[in-house]
């Protein structure tokens, strides 16, 4: 995961078993919650249990993309 870029966002450098997201991918908001630092995201996902299915938007290749993620 890598911070601070210039449009707020978090940006998947590596990831492993997780549908739908891709290496390059930029999480903006996770359940309709801007995310722009890593504790935000971490804040977000640690209030719900394990299997709960979280609306992640990721800019792709310059466009807005809507992914559902469970956790």
């Amino acid at each position: 995961v890598r911070e601070g870029l210039p449009d707020a966002g978090i940006e998947v450098i590596a990831i492993d078993r997780v549908q739908d997201l891709e290496e390059g991918d930029v999480i903006v908001n996770i359940n309709n919650v801007a995310v722009d630092e890593r504790t935000d995201m971490a804040t977000v996902l640690h209030s719900k249990p394990a299997g709960t299915l979280w609306r992640m938007t990721v800019r792709r290749s310059g466009n807005e993309v809507s992914i559902d993620v469970r956790s």
